[in-house]
């Protein structure tokens, strides 16, 4: 009987790992895309939630309560620790605070920890938030459901070496009051942030050149996302400012990256009722959801 060599044996196994780890830790459009197009129905009343009930939109006070809760059961269903952010702002006047009762909200926080006890974190985020009377599918389901996609798969890579903050936040509609909250809290914490990657109204697309606009990167977010929209073939414009959530951190001196469609080709159904489930591009969404992963990805590795 002939001998297989070990040496030989021994590399087979190690290509063979090697090979499975990285199609473990790819995400793929077909698996993001009919778990976004889920994701979106549920949040604009395309499709019912699970209890059988429409969220039309996420305006007032009643409405965010079940997006959160909702948010909550999907986090509970990856096994994904949260930490809800409930937070409760004086006006800081006297008579306005005696007749109106204080800002309230909640960012919905799940944290995907690190298997090395890393005390670093990357936060990903988006806001849950509607204006009312838009069911709010490219602003902003579609980032809600670049995070949440990217939570499920963040949270089956065996070794993470750094702890993944996943930030869905109440309020941008009223001067991103709710990532605010959280940016001051972090700061007070002194929690150790390596970066803070925050995604809104990336769903459109209609020239078909699958760009994305990052705003106000630092070089080293700059040059990561650049690299690894290279490799998914996605052009990068880099501009200054910030328009959403990212305010919130830049404000406080965070590194940190807007992930956004072009403002060139950005929805026309903003703060609209026309803001609907049929408007979103899903493979453009499914494209941007994998950069935000790769880059991730990367940070892990670097590490």
């Amino acid at each position: 009987m002939n001998k297989v060599n070990p040496i030989i044996i021994a590399c087979y196994l190690l290509f063979f790992s090697v090979n499975v780890s990285a199609q473990t830790h790819k995400l793929t459009i077909e698996e993001i895309t009919p778990f976004q197009q889920k994701i979106i129905a549920e949040l604009t009343g395309h499709a019912p939630m699970e209890d059988g009930s429409f969220l039309a939109e996420r305006s007032s006070e009643k409405q965010r309560k079940e997006a959160v809760q909702y948010f909550t059961n999907h986090f509970d269903s990856w096994s994904i620790p949260v930490n809800n952010h409930r937070y409760k702002i004086p006006h800081g006047y006297i008579f306005p605070d005696l007749l109106f009762k204080p800002v309230e909200g909640v960012n919905a926080v799940g944290t995907i920890p690190s298997t090395n006890n890393s005390d670093s974190f990357v936060i990903i985020g988006a806001h849950y938030d509607t204006e009312r009377g838009s069911p709010g599918a490219i602003d902003n389901a579609s980032g809600v459901a670049v995070c949440l996609a990217i939570a499920k798969k963040f949270s089956s890579i065996k070794e993470r070496n750094f702890n993944l903050m996943i930030v869905l936040f109440d309020q941008e509609e009223d001067n991103e009051v709710g990532s605010a909250a959280f940016a001051k809290k972090l700061k007070k914490n002194g929690k150790q942030v390596h970066s803070v990657h925050i995604t809104d109204l990336i769903a459109w697309d209609e020239n078909r050149n699958r760009a994305i606009d990052l705003q106000s990167p630092t070089p080293y977010l700059e040059k990561l996302y650049k690299s690894e929209a290279a490799m998914l073939h996605i052009p990068i414009r880099v501009v200054k400012g910030g328009a959403s959530d990212n305010k919130s951190f830049l404000a406080l001196g965070y590194p940190t990256v807007g992930v956004f469609e072009e403002a060139s080709d950005s929805t026309p159904h903003l703060h609209r009722s026309t803001d609907t489930y049929e408007t979103v591009n899903f493979k453009y969404l499914a494209r941007a959801t994998q950069l935000m992963f790769n880059v991730l990805k990367t940070i892990n590795n670097e590490n």
